[in-house]
């Protein structure tokens, strides 16, 4: 594609995206929010067997985030801080990615098939400071049957106001299960 082609495209898009080159990740994502708020985003099937939906829509999206990243700021984390993730495809997962996305920390995305030996080795060499887990893995086992504790301090689910937690070494670690992550 020509120089001239790219421009008119990216202007274009600027254009109907409402956005411009200086927008950040939490700019387009409010924009979004108050431009179609009430429209669904995001469908999960939390029981597939039982008919268990729930529906988030763009603000609910921008509003959950925008509580876990005041959440983490409160905790400490700052903008260039790494974030392990090591969660299954949930709402959840995404409050986190957006919530990191928004502070300007990185992710560090980890395999939740990862179990001892392998997942120290990926936590250890993240450069993350900070880890968010499923609630339901807290210690995993290493090649020698060794159980690696993960976290020592477990923040149950809904109440991650107060987390100043070790995490293997000097890192901190924030457990969480699949009902709602709250910060007022």
């Amino acid at each position: 594609m020509e120089e001239n082609q790219m421009n008119a495209l990216t202007n274009m898009l600027q254009k109907q995206l409402d956005i411009s080159p200086t927008d950040t990740f939490t700019d387009i994502v409010k924009k979004k929010a108050e431009r179609v708020g009430d429209k669904v985003y995001l469908t999960y099937v939390r029981d597939f067997d039982k008919g268990i939906d729930e529906k988030y829509t763009y603000r609910d999206m921008h509003i959950q985030s925008n509580r876990l990243a005041n959440g983490l700021t409160k905790l400490g984390l700052k903008s260039g801080d790494g974030i392990s993730v090591y969660q299954i495809n949930s709402p959840e997962f995404l409050f986190t990615l957006f919530a990191a996305w928004k502070k300007g920390c990185y992710v560090v995305l980890v395999n939740t098939g990862l179990r001892g030996d392998g997942l120290q080795f990926i936590v250890d060499h993240s450069d993350s400071n900070t880890a968010i887990f499923l609630g339901s893995i807290s210690t995993s086992t290493s090649s020698s049957g060794a159980s690696i504790t993960l976290c020592r301090y477990k923040i149950p689910s809904g109440n991650l106001k107060s987390a100043g937690a070790s995490f293997i070494s000097t890192s901190t670690c924030f457990i969480f299960g699949n009902s709602s992550l709250i910060f007022k």
